[in-house]
């Protein structure tokens, strides 16, 4: 993870869930949930998922 994102974990923003192939699931305080993809550096979430190759 980045720093950003590693401090928004460790300071108890956020909790993350993260597979072996890097795709975190992201949990918010309130239980709302984010999923990011490794390649992406817009942070593309569940809700704009990624284009079919």
């Amino acid at each position: 993870m980045c720093r950003h994102h590693h401090d928004a974990k460790t300071k108890g923003h956020w909790d993350v869930e993260m597979t072996d192939d890097g795709i975190c699931t992201w949990i918010s305080r309130t239980g709302r949930r984010y999923t990011t993809y490794p390649d992406s550096d817009s942070g593309r979430t569940e809700k704009n998922p990624p284009e079919p190759r």
